[in-house]
């Protein structure tokens, strides 16, 4: 009876580890929160600068030091950080394949590893990016110059 038992759990176990070990699209979202901070060459943070995040499912805007949700995606998050002052910055996050993708990929799920690469779901970026900008340097200055009387 005691062997009965133990066998039926650890299917009942097997099978829920099965089932919610795999697809993403069901534990996972294809929207995530991104945290922007800007810094300047010096790590001060840049407060106010608009930033631009984008991938190819979209575009989205956030003010530093702020947070915004973008659609995840297999693509890399590009991020162009603009203020007066400071030249314009750029950086790109990579996107990292989520643990539901390699359940997929391990029990068999072909249709949910399309699927989940398709919704962005699989995907995951870095919950917090930094962009650093350079402060403008400042057009010369036209010095004086002497006349020399020859």
């Amino acid at each position: 009876m005691k062997l009965k038992n133990k066998l039926t759990f650890l299917l009942v176990c097997s099978s829920m580890s099965l089932l919610l070990g795999g697809c993403a699209t069901i534990t996972g979202n294809s929207m995530q929160q991104v945290c922007v901070d800007v810094r300047d060459q010096n790590n001060n943070p840049v407060k106010g600068a608009q930033c631009k995040l984008s991938n190819d499912k979209g575009t989205w805007f956030v003010r530093s030091p702020d947070t915004v949700m973008v659609h995840k995606s297999s693509s890399n998050l590009n991020i162009i950080a603009q203020k007066d002052g400071y030249d314009p910055a750029t950086t790109s996050v990579p996107s990292k394949v989520g643990a539901g993708m390699f359940g997929n990929i391990i029990f068999g799920g072909v249709i949910g590893a399309v699927v989940d690469h398709s919704k962005g779901t699989a995907y995951n970026y870095p919950n917090n990016v930094s962009v650093t900008m350079c402060e403008e340097e400042s057009a010369p200055r036209k010095g004086k110059t002497k006349s020399s009387n020859t």
